[in-house]
Order: C-alpha cells, then structure tokens, then sequence
C-alpha cells in the first residue's frame, strides 16, 4: 500500500487498521504545521508541508478527515498561546485544501465556524481569508487577529466545504513547491 507522508494510504477500502493509523498520524501531522501567529509571517517551508498535508487530506476517507479534525481538537482543546491559537493550524489547512472564493459571495449567509476577530465591518470574511493568493501562491492576508466566543468548529467547517466547494487542484502548488509525485 502506498504511503505519503509516513501516512498509509488507500483508506477508503474500509480496512480497520489502515485507517485508524492514518487517522492517528493525520492528528500528528496537522500539529506538526505552523499556525496563524499574530505577526502574518508564514514561511516557505510552512507551505510547503500545508499542500504536503491538502493532498493527503484531498484523497483520504472524509471520515477520516473528520475523525482526526476532531481528535485534534480534542488533543488541545485548553492549550494557551500568547501569538497564535492552536485552531489556526487546521483552519489554515481547510484553506489550502479547498478552492474558497477570495470575495464574500453576495447570496451566501456569513459562516460561524469560530469567533475569528475580522478588521472589516462592512461584511463578513470572505470564505478563503485569512489566506490570499499572489502569483499563484498562498500568503496570509493579516496576522493573527485572536477570537471570541466558540471554539473552532472543524469538522462542521470541513463537511460543510466538502459539501459546498470543489477541492483545489494542486498540482500547479506542488510544482513551485517542488513537490515530487511521492510526497
């Protein structure tokens, strides 16, 4: 069975063992990615290990995906930052993972995934904040803000993306990333 990223793949046979190991090293992975930190700054590296992790997410078991978004949660649920929260980590993955509209389309209701403080107060984020997209690679469009209220609804956000938008094609990622076929 093929593997990407030390994670076994071809989960979505149903096998018990292949995919409570993948769900347990997608868990350690997603912590393993920098988070949204107060200063804006993401590095190549950062992004790189992102679309490493988007293309593993984009051909796991949606189960998968949504067993181990919660696990995460679960894992770090009273871990406390001063620069950054623990939710961005995840929040920033789904970004990468889906091709969201960089506009809030004006026939959609405001998403309530978390309490992301946002500098506008004319409308809510558009779906792909806080990540941008410059000569076809992603940066982030503000520093950490901080948040109020709920805790970040991941797996709500997942299934709901999953559900509403297509996955981002990262093929063209990979390449400036230069990410070989393996990986």
């Amino acid at each position: 069975m093929p593997t990407l990223l030390g994670l076994t793949m071809g989960c979505r046979n149903n096998n018990p063992a292949c995919t409570v190991t993948s769900r347990t090293n997608l868990v350690e992975q997603i912590a393993l990615l920098e988070p949204w930190r107060v200063d804006g700054e993401y590095s190549q590296e950062g992004w790189k290990k992102m679309v490493r992790l988007a293309r593993v997410i984009q051909r796991a078991a949606p189960a998968d995906v949504s067993t181990a978004l919660e696990a995460f949660a679960e894992s770090r649920a009273f871990t406390v930052h001063r620069d950054y929260e623990e939710d961005s980590r995840p929040f920033i993955l789904l970004r990468i993972v889906f091709q969201l509209p960089e506009a809030n389309p004006t026939n959609s209701l405001p998403r309530g995934f978390k309490g992301w403080r946002y500098s506008s107060t004319n409308s809510a984020p558009p779906p792909s904040w806080p990540v941008g997209w410059r000569n076809g690679k992603p940066h982030l469009v503000c520093g950490w803000p901080g948040s109020s209220g709920r805790g970040y609804g991941a797996v709500a956000e997942y299934e709901y993306f999953l559900k509403t938008y297509p996955y981002r094609d990262l093929a063209t990622l990979r390449s400036m990333y230069h990410l070989d076929g393996s990986e």
